[in-house]
């Protein structure tokens, strides 16, 4: 009889795709896959099988680099191949301190349990039972941890799940203590035998991770991908610095989007994946806020709860407003409304006194000098006054704190003749204005 062609073995996977058998020896009659590989990639630990009337028996062995191959593999010592007892799916910590694998040896809580052996120089020393926190009365296998996040996986079938062979995952460092674990969760856990988790991201554990499920319609286990997409919210509150109470209707911008605060003073905006978030709260009557909170990246849906105070503006007392401008006033050209250079600078200083200043409003007053019809003069004062208000709304000011008024040609600031009856074009040019009056709002 020939060999028996429909084995288990291990392959590798490149960049594009391609599949490509590991040219690690295979021992006659025996089966292996289950492997890791140390960190600097010079040794290969697998697990190899053989089947005595249907029940498996199995042990680790490892290979050693060797030029572009791999030595023979080595059945590794009683001090992970306990006599008489099975050991299976190795894996190497991303230090290279541990092997951590699953066995039935005595010691442990119930069927396979998860020990971890330390490493030195590739020899693994006496294992540590992971403990109760881990593992349970059933079979708990496939362990993968992921640095990044301290996370440990493993797959169960002693705890509450979906059915069969569920992944868990639990905080915590190997050779220190355990969170409880908690499990994955539907799509990467179905109702069959679900395992043998891996993933090289280097911030969150289910972002391009791998899963071994017999889910399929064929019932056989295949390779699945799992890419949740994470997703992070900030929310808090906005209080009255003085009198804690919460402010409702608070103007939130974050992370380029938008909200207002409720009754209570909440809000909840979901945010970007960026480390670093600035929140910006804005309302009449209080001097503007905002913070910046730096995050990181974390291995499930993230909500920030933050509380911040506004202080209100002393409605009581005056409040200290520098000018734009020498008389508030600027100046246009004749029979034009654009806007010079100089009118720009002064209405960016009036933009950010009304941003800082929440309390505050703007009375724009347009003029004309006194050449033309009174209704040509009425309809360019207003398109003069509406420029200035355009632009102040192109720097964010709200429309409703922007008052315009046309003046058409009333109200000279200078006469536009001489004494003699000689036209006066200085004059004239000061009468063409944009006139600023800023108030507060009571």
């Amino acid at each position: 009889a020939g060999r028996n062609a429909y084995v288990n073995t291990l392959y590798t996977r490149d960049a594009a795709g391609s599949v490509q058998r590991l040219p690690v020896a295979a021992a006659e009659g025996m089966e292996q896959g289950a492997a890791s590989l140390s960190p600097d990639g010079s040794k290969l630990y697998l697990t190899r099988w053989s089947y005595d009337r249907g029940t498996p028996a199995s042990a680790i062995f490892v290979a050693t680099k060797a030029g572009s191959g791999w030595s023979e593999p080595v059945r590794l010592g009683a001090a992970v191949n306990a006599d008489g007892a099975n050991a299976r799916h190795p894996f190497v910590t991303p230090d290279g301190r541990y092997l951590l694998f699953a066995s039935d040896r005595a010691g442990g809580q119930g069927k396979y349990d998860i020990w971890a052996a330390p490493l030195s120089g590739g020899e693994p020393g006496a294992p540590v039972n992971l403990g109760s926190s881990i593992n349970t009365a059933d079979d708990d296998e496939s362990p993968f941890y992921h640095a990044p996040t301290g996370t440990l996986v493993f797959a169960s079938r002693g705890r509450v799940g979906l059915g069969g062979l569920d992944l868990y995952s639990a905080q915590g460092a190997v050779g220190g203590s355990w969170a409880a674990p908690q499990n994955l969760g539907y799509p990467v856990n179905s109702n069959r035998d679900d395992s043998y988790f891996s993933t090289a991201s280097p911030d969150r554990l289910l972002k391009g991770a791998v899963i071994s499920s017999d889910r399929g319609s064929d019932a056989c286990l295949s390779l699945y991908s799992v890419d949740k997409q994470y997703r992070t919210f900030m929310g808090g509150s906005i209080v009255d610095c003085k009198t804690q109470v919460p402010l409702e209707g608070v103007q939130i911008a974050l992370d380029g989007r938008g909200t207002t605060t409720a009754a209570d003073g909440s809000y909840l905006v979901e945010v970007s994946s960026e480390t670093m978030l600035s929140l910006q709260a804005t309302r009449a009557g209080y001097l503007d806020g905002s913070f910046n909170v730096k995050r990181s990246p974390g291995s499930s849906d993230t909500v920030f709860n933050t509380v911040l105070c506004l202080d209100p503006v002393a409605m009581d007392t005056a409040v200290a407003v520098t000018p734009p401008a020498t008389d508030n006033t600027v100046l246009f050209d004749f029979a034009k409304y654009s806007l010079r250079r100089e009118t720009q600078a002064t209405l960016d200083q009036l933009a950010g006194i009304l941003k800082r200043e929440r309390s505050l409003r703007l009375v724009i007053s347009g003029y004309t000098d006194q050449v033309g019809t009174e209704a040509y003069n009425q309809k360019l004062s207003r398109e003069r006054a509406e420029a200035c208000r355009r632009y102040l709304l192109g720097k964010g000011i709200d429309a409703g704190r922007i008052e315009v008024v046309a003046k058409g040609a009333c109200c000279p600031l200078k006469p536009e003749t001489t004494p003699d009856g000689q036209d006066d074009p200085a004059a004239r040019q000061a009468n063409r204005r944009v006139e600023f009056d800023i108030k507060l709002t009571r």
